[in-house]
């Protein structure tokens, strides 16, 4: 017994031994490969990595410009890179796999979900499987590293998009896009990354290849000083990509997007027309404010429909974040007007499957609830402009019901309509800017105010205004409140600054209001200073029963630059009226601002009332109104106030405000 046992020891401890012999040479082995793979140059490092901590949904504060899409600062450079152990595949099969809301729940569900900080989300989010799910094994060949924006978004075997190899290239047939299905259609969408350089031939075959005629795109080329995505067409003429020429037919430009129009040709083939809808006011690994401006993008694209059934190609700059986001509220919206749901998880985990970390963060993951509710809520507002008058009779009949269909419209934006939190305002309620205020519920988010740059004494950067967008025009006016006499230099400071040349007056002027300043010298000749700035009264003129005009030269003493500004003063708004007795007067100032603009350069139109609102709103709303109309032949007053409202809430107060902007549009079509 005492012999077996030896042996039994001695077995034991030597498999124990040679165990532990495996086990080192394992660790030492990992370890040597580790240090080789950290002390890697960064010449070697060929690739990018999108953060991991990002998908996660933790927050990322870009650097640069505030302003998404404006020119960079400093040089532009490729984004850090960093490294990392090669990916695992994800099991899944433990994770939750969907959550069905139906659509008269879902204005609950998002609320609900959005409590303490939208904790219900962040668990939904979390239940997403992250990183690769799928074999990968074709885009990780060194041949096609180079072909990969970043090292870990690539595309997976069994979903990419398989290129016709070219001759004697036998790694021409990848590119870093994936197939994605739609609602209820195999291989309704691409998920592309951003082209890179070495990309841009194979981007253009990978269009012709599927017939693609819709391009989404969805970054600037340039972020907050990163380059994002290469230039894949020309700006002008014809530009040649490997065998085939891409033509820029012509551009249109909003405030939000960009519209291209290409013809792709081949040699011997019936040549092509591609359409690219450029969304440039969204952040990488973020979501806009507000989804107003993207389903107004969103339409722009649903409404184009070629003759043909191909795929439409989404790309941002990774092709996970913003194109996931996009794909998913399209796809959305498909299975709330078929089925009465949504199932924004199953959604998620469905693009997941097909593509790595599509709908990229708890941020774009909520957007996407959002810009669902929204659309639906809001149904279609549009009208084209042979519609309109039937359609805006038909509005203001109840037939039968409790309310008309313009205040159910009117409420459904009350609710849905943006607000601003104190917090976003830190600027303007600072204690040293607290008296710059008209009134204390009426104030400029920090996202969207102009910043003073000329030093006068006193003063700082702040003044009450916000920018607004025209519907083409980003930052087309500048609205505040009427100078108070503490803020007159500001006044001039934000003219000049601005490189604004339009004043519009909309509020009278009580000389007994001791809180209201005349901005401007009420003689010939005499000059008002603000050093460094002057203003001088050059002429007056009631050009109209209703408007007054003067110019004044706006002077910078230091730097001997002179401009001129032209004020247009409305008369016949009593400022006790909500609306002006006709729509006559704001029709003919639309057209006198109109007449002066096109004889100017660029610059803002500086617009004031008594508190920067409640007439202010209502001018604005109508140019907005009557730009689409004559651009696109159609108006949209419920998107239009809801996008006006993001910088300034307070915009179009009432439902009389609300009609009367359908009145204005349909006294302006029965005047052409």
């Amino acid at each position: 017994n005492s012999s077996s046992a030896a042996v039994l020891f001695g077995g034991g401890a030597g498999i124990v031994i040679a165990a532990v012999l495996i086990l080192f040479l394992l660790c030492f082995l990992y370890k040597k490969r580790r240090h080789k793979h950290l002390h890697m140059s960064k010449a070697d490092r060929t690739v990018e990595y999108v953060d991991d901590h990002i998908t996660r949904g933790e927050s990322c504060q870009l650097l640069g410009d505030s302003r998404v899409g404006s020119e960079p600062t400093s040089a532009v450079r490729e984004e850090d890179e960093t490294t990392k152990n090669e990916p695992i595949y994800v099991n899944v099969t433990n994770r939750k796999q969907s959550v069905t809301v139906p659509i008269p729940d879902l204005y609950d569900y998002i609320c609900r979900n959005k409590e303490n900080s939208c904790e219900g989300f962040k668990r939904e989010f979390e239940e997403l499987p992250m990183g690769l799910l799928a074999q990968c094994d074709i885009a990780r060949k060194p041949e096609n590293k180079s072909k990969n924006r970043y090292g870990n978004i690539v595309a997976y075997d069994h979903s990419r998009v398989i290129l016709d190899p070219l001759p004697n290239e036998p790694f021409s047939d990848y590119v870093n896009a994936n197939f994605m299905d739609g609602y209820g259609r195999k291989r309704m969408y691409i998920a592309s990354q951003g082209p890179n350089k070495v990309m841009i031939r194979d981007f253009w075959r990978m269009v012709w290849q599927h017939k693609v005629s819709k391009i989404v795109m969805l970054t600037n080329l340039i972020e907050a000083c990163k380059k994002k995505c290469e230039q894949y067409w020309p700006d002008e003429g014809t530009q040649k990509y490997g065998d085939l020429s891409v033509f820029l037919v012509n551009t249109t430009k909003y405030s939000d997007f960009v519209i291209r129009t290409f013809e792709l040709s081949k040699e011997n083939e019936n040549s092509r027309v591609v359409k690219q809808f450029h969304f440039t006011t969204w952040s990488d690994h973020g979501a806009p404010t507000y989804p107003t401006t993207l389903l107004a993008f969103r339409r722009k694209v649903v409404n184009f429909k070629p003759e043909d059934t191909a795929p439409i190609l989404s790309h941002c700059s990774a092709g996970i974040g913003r194109t996931g986001t996009f794909i998913a509220v399209n796809l959305l919206l498909e299975q709330a007007q078929a089925e009465g749901v949504v199932d924004v998880l199953r959604c998620a985990q469905q693009m997941r499957a097909n593509r790595v970390n599509m709908i990229q963060t708890l941020e774009q993951y909520v957007f996407v609830y959002d810009a669902v509710l929204e659309a639906i809520l809001a149904a279609v507002t549009t009208i084209s402009r042979s519609n309109f008058r039937s359609k805006f009779e038909d509005m203001l009949t109840s037939n039968g019901q409790q309310e008309t269909a313009m205040e159910r419209q009117h409420n459904v934006l009350q609710q849905l309509s943006p607000t601003i939190e104190r917090e976003e305002c830190s600027a303007a309620l600072q204690e040293e800017n607290m008296a710059k205020n008209r009134f204390k519920n009426i104030l400029p988010a920090n996202r969207n105010r102009p910043f003073l740059q000329t030093p006068v004494e006193g003063c700082n950067d702040y003044i009450n205004a916000v920018y607004l967008s025209s519907y083409t025009q980003k930052d087309q006016f500048i609205v505040t409140q009427m100078p108070l006499p503490t803020t007159l230099a500001d006044f001039w400071r934000m003219m000049y600054d601005t490189s604004s040349s339009t004043i519009i007056m909309l509020n009278e002027f009580d000389r007994n209001d001791k809180s209201c300043a005349l901005y401007w010298p009420e003689e010939y000749g005499y000059c008002e200073t603000y050093s460094p700035l002057s203003v001088e009264l050059l002429s007056s003129s009631d050009v109209d029963p209703d408007v007054t005009i003067r110019v004044f030269k706006l002077s910078h003493l230091e730097k001997g630059e002179e401009r001129a500004i032209k004020q247009f003063m409305l008369k016949s708004w009593p400022d006790y009226q909500t609306i002006p007795s006709s729509t006559t007067p704001l029709l003919r100032l639309h057209c006198l601002v109109n007449d002066w603009l096109k004889q100017i350069s660029k610059g803002p139109v500086t617009i004031h009332c008594m508190n920067g609102a409640s007439k202010s709103g209502l001018l604005v709303a109508t140019s907005l109104l009557l730009e689409r109309l004559e651009l696109d032949y159609e108006v949209d007053v419920y998107q239009t106030v809801k996008q006006i409202r993001i910088n300034r809430p307070q915009f179009i107060e009432n439902l009389e405000q609300y009609t009367f902007l359908y009145q204005i549009v349909q006294d302006y079509l029965d005047q052409e």
